[in-house]
């Protein structure tokens, strides 16, 4: 049933409804109980529904006269374990490497990409360096470094443990990890396969080897270096990312890449020809253009991989109607293209919406779901079912929302996430939105951020939005 704007329903928080008082003298505080403890239940209970992992559309409507229809896209990074459900492929986030269970959801600010436990930090050199041997202890430089790690701050890290490695080879294992977290990953793969010389059965290494390649677009050694280091420890993410490489790989036979300075294409070198020209030639405009706008370029290329429907389906797991996938594992971008013809505004709305993604990624992987989806409908310019609604759904659960099941409250989440997004931007500006971004990069909680950026807290701000 597709959602009318001009309607009150359940979600509105801004409507009353009084009753007339009943005759006679009903036992009051029976009833208030009974209605309390049944409120309860029922909230709870859609509490629950709401947060199980879904895949993240967009809509379309031309898709379906009369029912809206998810059908544009959606930032990947739910568990391998879910796929019978028609969620996508896999997660690697959070504060232990792959999971983001431990995230502060009071913050909004979601999942991540992969992100190194910091805790190893100090595993690792126990197990290096033992418990007891004061003689061999690192000392005072590597505790520095370890501070930086936990600290997030791996630019002041690196050098110390560089020094280390001068006279340490196995220090490289700590100056390739740093590498990954800062994006670097030629030199995290140089780094972890130095490691390999001297200790060839480094699971860490060859984890994180596995990872970098496959940043890389190596797919091949990622998927050996995966098979390696399963072969020392069982580990049910690596083994996720094993299983989609294989996919991966099966799908990727018969195609080709064409290199540009800012994109990497890869396409089918026999169905996908004249959607690589138009692919090419719209993500220019949109890196141009949305770049512009929030006066950032990525410092990397992009890679967008062109799909047939059947292996867009296999690889990523997404349902038949996705239009598009942000993946938040490996920066990529996955689009099914269907047969030859190229339905270019349709187009131009995905990539818009697709790039959109990996340029806030970019910024900062700590951006929750709602102002990732409300900015990629802004530059994108999907207006379709857009209405400036209030706030329906609390926003402190709105990136819940838009993971839920129901296609009505997805829909709703959608236009809430563009209509506070576009309230954001007309009040404060695109900079300010761009400032958000930075503070969250600097892994600053939603709340912290968004005071600094904006004189008000999001707790504050989600008390009062859209309810006036």
């Amino acid at each position: 049933m597709s959602y009318d704007p001009s309607k009150r329903d359940d979600y509105d928080y801004g409507k009353r409804i009084y009753r007339q008082k009943p005759k006679g003298k009903p036992p009051y505080l029976l009833v208030f109980a009974l209605v309390v403890v049944l409120a309860g239940l029922i909230l709870l209970i859609l509490h629950k529904k709401s947060i199980q992992e879904t895949h993240v559309p967009g809509y379309d409507a031309a898709d379906s006269p009369g029912q809206s229809r998810p059908a544009v896209s959606h930032v990947e990074n739910s568990s391998e374990d879910h796929g019978d459900r028609n969620t996508p492929g896999e997660t690697f986030p959070g504060t232990d490497p792959y999971t983001d269970t431990d995230k502060d959801t009071s913050t909004g600010s979601g999942t991540t990409y992969p992100s190194i436990d910091k805790r190893i930090y100090g595993d690792i050199k126990k197990k290096i360096y033992g418990e007891t041997d004061t003689q061999t202890q690192p000392g005072e430089l590597y505790d520095r470094a370890e501070r930086y790690c936990k600290a997030g701050e791996f630019e002041k890290a690196l050098p110390l443990f560089k020094e280390l490695a001068i006279t340490d080879d196995r220090m490289s294992v700590f100056v390739g990890l740093c590498y990954y977290e800062m994006e670097d990953y030629p030199n995290a793969r140089y780094y972890l396969q130095k490691v390999l010389t001297t200790d060839e059965s480094n699971a860490l290494a060859l984890k994180y080897l596995a990872l970098t390649c496959y940043k890389l677009d190596d797919l091949e050694n990622s998927l050996r270096y995966a098979e390696a280091a399963l072969e020392i420890k069982g580990d049910p993410q690596l083994q996720a990312l094993h299983s989609k490489l294989q996919r991966e790989i099966k799908a990727m036979v018969g195609y080709g890449n064409a290199k540009r300075v800012n994109f990497t294409i890869v396409f089918s070198k026999f169905k996908h020809g004249e959607a690589r020209n138009a692919v090419i030639e719209i993500l220019e405009d949109a890196y141009r253009e949305i770049g512009q706008q929030l006066d950032t370029f990525p410092s990397t290329p992009v890679s967008v991989i062109l799909y047939n429907e059947k292996n867009f389906s296999d690889v990523t797991r997404a349902p038949g109607w996705a239009g598009g996938l942000f993946s938040r594992l490996d920066g990529k971008i996955r689009l099914p293209i269907k047969g030859m013809n190229v339905n270019e505004p349709q187009l131009r709305r995905i990539l818009y919406h697709e790039y959109t993604h990996a340029l806030i990624h970019s910024i900062t992987p700590q951006c929750p779901r709602w102002l990732h989806e409300g900015l990629a409908k802004y530059f994108s310019r999907d207006y379709s079912q857009v209405n400036t609604i209030g706030q329906k759904i609390p926003l402190k659960l709105l990136d819940a929302a838009l993971l839920a099941r129901n296609p009505t409250v997805v829909r709703i989440a959608y236009q809430q996430s563009y209509s506070v997004v576009s309230y954001l931007v007309d009040r404060y500006r695109l900079y300010s939105i761009k400032e958000l971004l930075q503070e969250l990069g600097k892994g600053t909680n939603l709340n912290t951020a968004f005071s600094s950026v904006f004189s008000i807290s999001f707790n504050q701000f989600a008390e009062t939005w859209g309810r006036e």
